[in-house]
């Protein structure tokens, strides 16, 4: 699967400025830093045991340079901005997650704006709004230097605006409140008691990158048009099932 070239390609793309990782099979990360920058590169991480890649939220101006000894600071210096990922991850069925997704586009689209959505290879998916979308600066500070402040307050934002759409939606798949309680030992009715959306994202946090494998499903983490969200079924990222998708 990853000696495809197509599947190369889309997977350097993806990697332009970023750190990339790997997970081996037993879900143990790779030596970090790393990055990708041929499609050889690729073929060459599998064979040293990479079963997954994942790649980070933030851009840097030097993925290599990166350690865990670098202060906030540091930090700060070499990031060159970030993108919104929203992660969701389903506790009980991959439909909740997919409920929570369409509220978010919808949500988003409210605004005027359209993010990128993808399947994360088991129980969930992630919303994306890229880094050029967003302005340089906010109130005269660079928003490269926001991390990951902004991201969390924008997140937290979201979920409370759409928490009451999400629970309505929630309780019609499940055919009543009784019913989807039934599906958790929580005694109230919280929507983000059935399905995750992470909003603490921390310095060099990852990410399955697109057209990754998942290790435990054997999966690919693939990107949806918007259109096919409501749709989408996890048979539809069985690796003989994938297809690059033009955007």
């Amino acid at each position: 699967y990853y000696s495809r070239s197509d599947i190369q390609k889309e997977m350097i793309k993806t990697a332009k400025g970023r750190e990339v990782a790997g997970r081996t099979w037993d879900d143990s990360f790779m030596k970090r830093p790393g990055m990708l920058q041929y499609p050889q590169d690729v073929t060459d991480r599998v064979k040293a045991g990479y079963a997954s890649f994942h790649c980070s939220v933030e851009r840097w101006s030097n993925p290599m340079a990166l350690g865990p000894e670098l202060r906030n600071s540091d930090l700060d210096e070499l990031r060159t901005g970030w993108d919104l990922i929203i992660d969701l991850d389903a506790s009980v069925k991959l439909e909740h997650a997919r409920i929570v997704a369409v509220c978010i586009v919808d949500f988003f689209k409210e605004y005027g704006i359209t993010p990128t959505v993808k399947f994360s290879g088991r129980r969930g998916f992630h919303i994306a709004v890229a880094k050029n979308a967003f302005p340089q600066e906010v109130n005269f500070s660079f928003l490269s230097k926001r991390y990951p402040d902004i991201t969390r307050t924008i997140i937290r934002f979201i979920k409370e605006k759409i928490k009451e759409r999400v629970l309505d939606e929630l309780i019609k798949l499940e055919g009543g409140v009784a019913e989807l309680m039934k599906l958790t030992n929580e005694k109230d009715v919280d929507p983000y008691k059935f399905v995750d959306v992470e909003e603490n994202w921390g310095n060099r946090h990852l990410f399955r990158m697109p057209y990754s494998l998942h290790m435990k499903t054997g999966l690919a983490s693939v990107p949806i048009m918007l259109f096919k969200l409501k749709n989408f079924e996890p048979e539809q990222a069985a690796l003989d099932k994938v297809k690059i998708l033009p955007y």
